[in-house]
């Protein structure tokens, strides 16, 4: 699977995952609005440029696949697949992790997602800068 087919499939996975949670309640509106908020960041950043290059965005993910802020979480309809979060799942804390989606990990390959591919984002812990 390339790298675009692995975003295309995770992103399609997360929003069906994100819709149904909402529809049954068990996502509460102010965490399915950060998810979207950060949606809409990388949506953003991919028409307007703001992507750094792949090797970059994998040393940001290394970074935080090593910090031991990072959660992981199984998608239910894809059992091979775990998103990694900045801290708890889309939920900043204040003053500390930002709850961005950060890494993808398909069966054993973990490649970034979300956040480390924005340009001019960096970690709240600044284990990677912007640029």
């Amino acid at each position: 699977m390339s790298r675009i087919e692995a975003i295309r499939t995770f992103m399609a996975a997360g929003a069906d995952m994100l819709a149904r949670k909402f529809r049954e309640g068990k996502l509460p509106p102010g965490i399915a609005w950060i998810a979207l908020r950060g949606a809409g960041t990388f949506a953003r950043a991919m028409l307007t440029g703001d992507i750094t290059t792949d090797a970059h965005a994998q040393r940001r993910a290394v970074a935080c696949t090593l910090c031991p802020r990072r959660t992981l979480r199984t998608l239910d309809d894809h059992p091979d697949m775990q998103a990694g979060y900045c801290g708890p799942e889309a939920e900043p804390v204040e003053g500390g992790t930002c709850g961005c989606l950060v890494t993808i990990t398909v069966g054993l390959e973990t490649r970034p997602a979300g956040k480390p591919w924005v340009a001019s984002e960096y970690c709240p812990y600044l284990m990677w800068p912007p640029g």
